[in-house]
């Protein structure tokens, strides 16, 4: 019977001012532990179950640590080794790991011991809807070891947003005719960029939308980054349907046959700059000796 009183506990010793419904903060290293909360009325009280927090801190320097600093709207890592969850690790819109993925293949990222999810073409990580409204400004990027054919018709979707095949809500990058192409509000998808991924090697892949412009990169495992911009109308758009990592929902047939690894959504247009620096820290690794591309010449 209301009213009900809260006193928060780190570790079985009582957190001073914690005597809310919810414990709210910024958490860091020093406040991993185990919680409870006790409820009590003029009848009596009861104590919750622990609730163990614990941080993962990312390595100085890292892929990851320079995603976390870049303030992601969604971040999947596609690490897990087990388990059906695609952990979202910045905006918590997690995905379902289905039986026709292998979870735990070797990843993209140079030094990096986390691991990515292998696609067998027959299904797509579905997430929560990502909740963006009315913007003409992100950025998808992803990390794509392809090992078959990229869908029907060499056709496939790979971060894509949409709640139905009519509804103008396709959103996201697609591959048609093995190269990098898009949708944006179900328009656009006649475009082709000229860039084409390489089968059974890694390659780094962003779709950088502005109002004006469609930004397309695309990193080999030799080092180089090639780019396209077109220059486009995207009229501000909802990104609210089902986000899928993989593969079209709504179309059987396009799905992803390979490796992927590290999707992250940007709720703004990256720069040339922040993108070149993410390609590099995933190609070169960010404890990695240098190394001369081209030697001069005197």
């Amino acid at each position: 019977t209301e009213p009900f009183a809260y006193q928060w506990y780190k570790n079985g010793t009582a957190i001073e001012g914690a005597t809310n419904l919810v414990l709210n903060g910024v958490f860091v290293a020093e406040d991993e532990g185990s919680y409870t909360v006790e409820i009590s009325n003029d009848y009596g009280k009861v104590t919750s179950a622990a609730a163990v927090v614990s941080l993962h801190i990312p390595a100085v320097n890292s892929y990851e640590e320079s995603v976390y600093l870049m303030d992601p709207y969604a971040y999947w890592r596609l690490g897990e080794t087990s388990g059906t969850t695609a952990y979202d690790y910045a905006g918590g819109k997690n995905g379902v790991y289905t039986s026709f993925m292998n979870q735990g293949v070797a990843g993209a990222i140079n030094g990096d011991s986390d691991r990515a999810v292998n696609f067998i073409g027959q299904d797509q990580i579905v997430t929560e809807p990502l909740g963006l409204t009315n913007t003409a400004n992100v950025t998808f990027a992803v990390w794509l070891r392809p090992t078959g054919k990229l869908g029907a018709s060499d056709k496939t979707t790979l971060l894509y947003n949409r709640s139905g095949t009519s509804d103008k809500s396709a959103t996201g990058i697609d591959i048609a005719a093995g190269q990098l192409a898009y949708h944006w509000a179900d328009g656009h998808m006649d475009w082709r960029s000229g860039l084409y991924p390489v089968i059974n090697e890694w390659n780094f892949i962003v779709m950088a939308i502005s109002p004006t412009n469609a930004v397309f990169y695309l990193g080999d495992k030799d080092g180089n980054l090639k780019f396209v911009n077109r220059t486009a109308t995207h009229d501000p758009a909802n990104l609210l349907a089902r986000f899928t990592i993989g593969g079209d929902s709504f179309y059987g047939e396009r799905k992803v046959e390979g490796d992927i690894d590290e999707a992250v959504v940007f709720d703004r247009t990256l720069t040339e700059e922040e993108v070149i620096n993410l390609y590099n820290l995933g190609f070169m690794g960010s404890e990695s000796a240098p190394k001369i591309q081209e030697q001069p010449v005197g």
